[in-house]
């Protein structure tokens, strides 16, 4: 018995050790993520609805000629193109092409199948991606599994509204970590844990 104790204390040891450690390294990960090849073009902006400053990321960049297509996945049955382009007309310099919004999806799952028929469909071959820094590992999980010949160029956008100091951002790091290992642990299984996908949050 005394055996058993000592043997399921080590288990839970080191089990508590991994996930510290996983968890340090993707908090670590996030805190540092920066955009990449910010001035390089692709054929497309695609942009993740969900959190703060990822439209208006998405919009500048395009704004900037970086992509001729954007692509806004997530967005909310309501909301039109016209909607969205007198938002920001005034801000800032728009294209007059081309911007597509997808409504489909309301789970980063979801986004990733989306933006594929979309990518299929425009034979689009290289792309930016827009999330949040907390969202950005998971985002390129989904993509790199449905879309592996993809150029994706990440471009997480700052956390400006939660500072390391702020609960909310500890909430959305553990948060994103655990979605983060139940998404590995199914790829990996073949196995699916039950969503409340009305309530899932991207």
């Amino acid at each position: 018995m005394l055996n058993f104790v000592r043997c399921f204390s080590v288990c839970v040891f080191v089990l508590a050790f991994i996930w510290l450690a996983g968890l340090t390294f993707y908090t670590v990960k996030i805190i540092a993520a920066k955009p990449v090849q910010s001035t390089k073009k692709t054929e497309a902006i695609i942009v993740l609805t969900g959190g703060n400053y990822r439209i208006e990321t998405g919009m500048q960049l395009w704004s900037q000629n970086l992509a001729q297509e954007l692509f806004i996945t997530g967005v909310y049955k309501n909301v039109t193109r016209r909607d969205i382009l007198e938002e920001w007309q005034g801000k800032m310099r728009l294209p007059h092409c081309c911007l597509t919004l997808g409504y489909k999806a309301q789970t980063t799952e979801e986004n990733a199948r989306e933006v594929k028929d979309w990518v299929d469909d425009n034979y689009i071959r290289s792309a930016r991606l827009v999330t949040s820094k907390y969202h950005m590992p998971r985002a390129l999980f989904e993509f790199h599994i449905l879309m592996p010949d993809l150029d994706i160029i990440p471009h997480p956008v700052e956390i400006e509204d939660y500072p390391l100091n702020h609960p909310v951002f500890w909430r959305l790091a553990l948060l994103e970590y655990h979605k983060m290992l139940v998404r590995q642990f199914e790829h990996i299984s073949g196995l699916r844990f039950s969503r409340n996908q009305a309530g899932a949050p991207t």
